[in-house]
């Protein structure tokens, strides 16, 4: 019989948290820096939502298949070799002459992420034991709101130095990244996992959850950004460090709303997770100046980040026998929420900026729908659905 999990070791955890950091972090960097780009690019604002666009639809695209793909090349040889490609890519954005060659290494980088984020994930679950595997993933999801929140505070300094900075910043982590792979060999033939593991009606419901939190309540930073900058007219570090106080809030609940997950089960965290964030997200509508603004999304923050605690813990629960890929099938849905939702929200923002904060908060409600139909995390938040 196998040995249990056991708690990883220093040595393993820094690595896996900072590479979950960097997903978030490589992905929000542009956000405060909309109007250089602009500039650089001689773009509008609704031209280069396509840019978040065509990162987040390849991630998540590939997301549905990558981590499954992952476990049968092995999540070392995985992780190496696409945190490698991701920073050269990135670089290429970093030295991007047009905006064609910026939106092609976006839309790479983006693929690629798709490979590392479940791997990593899918490693500190194995590693640790179920009674504490909510707090686990609540010190995960805390270093990727860390990534959240750090992005758009690099990229609003950059962006009043240089906004190609910030994009040889994020190659640099990855290329070291790369060093510090997380163990998995190859599986056999005979028992690499497939993909008819993850068509099962609970997991499905659980991945039109993600998407309707990322498409609505938990995918307000954009939004934040543009009330910031244009909105209120703070320049790029001014406005990075208003959208910086949601995520280093959400960075601290982790791992208490982890603990949550863990005494209450997956589902009933879920469900009050959506409902507390999207009255929150409401309640951001109307901030006049930038300390509100800066109030409104510290508290809305705090409450994102138990949205994604619980939905991670019942991904990371709801197949043992190919935990990647039930990972990265998962998020997969979230961040295509988040792709179309750059697509939605921008566009009503310029119309109505209040609008873009009632109708994101509401599409919540979709997805307590979806948790209680999914069936997940009734008996028990501890034990794995299988």
């Amino acid at each position: 019989m196998a040995p249990g999990p056991q708690t990883p070791s220093r040595a393993l955890r820094l690595p896996l948290y900072v590479g979950g950091l960097m997903g978030p972090f490589g992905t929000g960097i542009m956000t405060p820096m909309i109007p250089e780009l602009r500039e650089t690019f001689g773009v509008s604002t609704t031209v280069l939502g396509w840019s978040w666009a065509l990162y987040l639809v390849p991630f998540a695209v590939l997301m549905l298949v990558s981590g499954t793909l992952s476990e049968r090349w092995g999540r070392r040889r995985t992780a190496r070799a696409t945190f490698a490609l991701y920073g050269a890519v990135t670089f290429g954005c970093a030295i991007a002459p047009n905006l064609g060659w910026f939106l092609v290494g976006r839309a790479l980088a983006g693929g690629l992420n798709a490979f590392f984020t479940p791997i990593l994930l899918a490693a500190l679950a194995d590693s640790t034991p179920a009674q504490r595997l909510g707090a686990a993933v609540g010190v995960y999801a805390g270093f990727q709101s860390f990534g959240s929140g750090l992005a758009p505070l690099t990229g609003g300094i950059a962006a009043d130095i240089n906004w190609r900075w910030a994009f040889v910043l994020v190659a640099a982590v990855s290329l070291v990244l790369a060093t510090f792979p997380p163990p998995g060999e190859p599986e056999p033939e005979s028992d690499a996992p497939n993909l008819r593991s993850l068509l099962r009606r609970p997991l499905m419901l659980l991945g039109a959850a993600a998407f309707f939190a990322s498409f609505g309540p938990i995918g307000i930073s954009i939004v934040v950004g543009l009330e910031a900058r244009d909105g209120l007219g703070l320049s790029g570090s001014a406005g990075g460090l208003v959208q910086v106080v949601g995520p280093l809030a959400a960075m601290w609940a982790g791992r208490p709303w982890g603990s949550v997950v863990d005494s209450w089960g997956g589902r009933r965290a879920a469900t009050a997770a959506f409902a507390i964030c999207s009255l929150l997200v409401a309640a951001m509508a109307g901030a006049g100046t930038a300390l509100t603004l800066s109030i409104a999304w510290a508290v809305a923050g705090f409450s994102t980040n138990f949205v994604v605690v619980s939905i991670q813990a019942l991904a990371a629960q709801s197949a043992v026998d190919n935990r990647a890929g039930a990972i990265s099938f998962v998020l997969a849905h979230r961040f295509m929420g988040h792709a179309l939702g750059a697509l939605v929200w921008l566009p009503v923002y310029a119309a109505s900026p209040d609008a873009a904060f009632y109708g994101s908060a509401a599409v919540g409600l979709a997805g307590i729908a979806a948790i209680v139909l999914s069936g997940l995390g009734t008996e028990n938040g501890h034990r794995a659905h299988r």
